[in-house]
């Protein structure tokens, strides 16, 4: 484990702004666990490559498990051994992590740049901030989709998902 945050990891979806930090001389290798395939190759281009040419005694090392990450922290932190630096993880994990306390409490006023017009990061991200063990980096939302040829009538609200009787019929939803 490199000693960029004194404690196991930093569970951060917005790992790449902490990126911008000067590591201490002694870290070689910072190991950064995501979720892979194309989202990895993008933080890969727009985050961890312009690092490494800033900072060229520093390696970056991608880990692809972030869906297993609780769980692999878990058994990381009770054998004594986290070899993670950073995690990308949603906020329920993130959260989920800090009322463990298996990760670091960022203050993010002091660890991130004030926005252009001098708005401090605690204001400017504002509500997006539900946790004080991580930063929020990436939004996206869940989108419900069928197939018309399978109901009777139109769904026409987030309601018409959880009606069986109306729209029977299997679900998959991440919670």
């Amino acid at each position: 484990m490199n000693s960029f945050i004194p404690k196991s990891i930093a569970a951060l979806t917005g790992f790449a702004m902490i990126l911008g930090l000067a590591l201490p001389v002694s870290a070689v290798e910072l190991v950064v666990v995501s979720w892979g395939g194309a989202y990895t190759a993008s933080q890969q281009k727009a985050y961890h490559d312009p690092y490494m040419k800033m900072n060229p005694g520093v390696k970056i090392i991608n880990d692809d498990s972030a869906g297993d990450g609780v769980a692999k922290l878990r058994a990381m932190d009770q054998a004594g051994n986290v070899t993670w630096d950073l995690l990308d993880a949603v906020a329920a994990d993130a959260m989920r992590l800090c009322d463990e306390g298996l990760v670091e409490v960022i203050s993010h006023d002091l660890l991130l740049p004030p926005a252009p017009d001098g708005t401090p990061a605690s204001e400017d991200f504002g509500d997006l901030i539900v946790s004080e063990c991580f930063i929020p980096q990436i939004v996206y939302s869940t989108t419900f989709g069928y197939r018309k040829d399978l109901v009777s009538k139109p769904m026409t609200s987030v309601c018409d998902v959880f009606d069986l009787k109306t729209f029977p019929g299997k679900r998959s939803l991440q919670f």
